[in-house]
Order: structure tokens, then C-alpha cells, then sequence
């Protein structure tokens, strides 16, 4: 939806060596438009996410620094997290 306006989306998945070679096959059939990075030493995540909460949403601002965090998932995030990439692709 906001790809146009330069929204770039990362997933960061953390499987381990067993299913690592799953992931590309995961994102084939769920049909993701998104870049999906492996963690699999879990070093990025721990840094990003030192609490460990899952599901861990993470905005970033044009700049790199984080400008919104949110851990886990209501009914209802869609509405935030729709409001912070508004704001966040109008700072120029």
C-alpha cells in the first residue's frame, strides 16, 4: 500500500538451523511482500527486542532511528500502526 512512498517492511525470522531452509518456502506460499532477513544466531533480534515478546512490531524513522515499538497484538494495532507510517512517510 505505501511502497510508492518508500514504506520498506523487514521480517526477521529466528528459526534455527532445522527449519531455516523453510523459510523461503513459507514466504512462497504465504505470498509475503516482504523482505525477510534470517536471525538465526537470534544476535539482531536480542538487540532490537531484549524483552524477547513476540510478536515485536519495530517502526523506524527515514533516519534509522526507532520511532515506534510495540509488543504483541490486539484487535485494533492495525489502526496505530497505520497512523505511525502515515506520520512517519510525511516527514520528508
Amino acid at each position: 500500500k505505501h511502497k510508492k512512498d518508500g514504506l520498506v517492511v523487514l521480517a526477521i525470522a529466528t528459526d534455527g538451523p532445522e527449519t531455516a531452509a523453510n523459510i523461503a518456502s513459507v514466504v512462497r506460499r504465504r505470498r509475503l511482500s516482504v523482505t525477510v532477513a534470517h536471525d538465526g544466531s537470534g544476535t539482531v533480534i536480542a538487540a532490537l527486542n531484549p524483552r524477547a515478546a513476540n510478536p515485536y512490531t519495530l517502526f523506524l524513522d527515514r533516519q534509522g532511528r526507532v520511532a515506534y515499538r510495540h509488543e504483541g497484538y490486539s484487535p485494533g494495532d492495525e489502526r496505530k500502526y497505520e497512523a505511525t507510517i502515515t506520520a512517519l512517510l510525511a516527514e520528508r
